[in-house]
């Protein structure tokens, strides 16, 4: 359950969006169901995914900007679509848009892809299962290197005032399986306060009270009515007659 349409690209199969605990609805995104969209359902985009497979919906994303990857100007999802469409792999699009060149290629952008690319496959992530952090898939040893641990997150880096404190080479046990489940902070490793410890989830989602009678709604109107005569509009009135009832004096007075 989640807010980021990434986790369809790391391989979630399925994903629950816009959860609404008051209406009870939640919107419910099915890898499975992606070879039902056609280019005549998908909002005039003209993309179909009809036939693809999870390393083609990858490329397709990679392409059109994510957050491990320079983006090539002027390409969207739609572009990066057909351009694998025309020349299947990520490798035949950036030497056709090399060779036109009329867009701007980031330097590197190739090796930067595949690089990249690893996060998808291999983000390391907290296993309830094993109690540890683990790959998201297994890495194939041979072609592993120091660097690509680097990139897919081995090191936690933590600075401050732009000075390098600390490089860890893992997490704890305890503090990651805590960032995993929400009770500590990523980035201040500061435990999370509970601001309502009295909530009980499902509170909202119990049956309404029952509607008053009709005795008791007299009770209320009477309730509201004298209320409203001890009240702010009460207090002007007063205050109103007193002002007029002193000037009416002052008048007489005066006379």
């Amino acid at each position: 359950m989640t807010e980021d349409s990434d986790l369809l690209v790391f391989g979630c199969k399925e994903v629950l969006v816009k959860f609404d605990p008051d209406g009870r609805k939640v919107i419910s995104i099915s890898r499975s169901n992606f070879g039902n969209v056609t280019a005549a359902l998908s909002d005039s985009s003209g993309i179909s995914l009809r036939g693809w497979n999870d390393d083609q919906f990858r490329h397709m994303t990679m392409l059109s900007g994510c957050d491990y990857l320079s983006s090539i100007p002027g390409i969207g999802l739609k572009t990066a679509w057909s351009l694998l469409r025309k020349w299947k792999t990520p490798e035949g699009v950036v030497k056709a848009l090399l060779m036109e060149g009329k867009k701007k290629v980031p330097q590197n952008y190739l090796v930067k892809f595949q690089m990249a690319e690893k996060c998808f496959l291999h983000q390391r992530v907290w296993c309830p299962l094993q109690k540890q952090l683990v790959h998201l898939t297994d890495v194939d040893e041979d072609g592993w290197s120091e660097e690509l641990d680097v990139y897919v997150g081995m090191y936690v880096v933590s600075v401050l005032s732009t000075t390098l404190l600390t490089i860890l080479r893992d997490l704890d046990q305890a503090t990651a399986e805590g960032i995993a489940m929400g009770n500590i902070d990523p980035t201040t490793r500061a435990y999370v306060v509970d601001i309502n410890p009295s909530y009980t989830p499902g509170e909202r989602l119990k049956a309404s009270p029952p509607k008053p009678s009709a005795k008791v709604k007299g009770k209320m109107r009477e309730t509201t009515s004298t209320s409203t005569k001890n009240g702010i509009l009460s207090f002007f009135g007063w205050s109103l007659a007193i002002f007029v009832f002193l000037a009416s004096l002052n008048s007489f007075l005066k006379l």
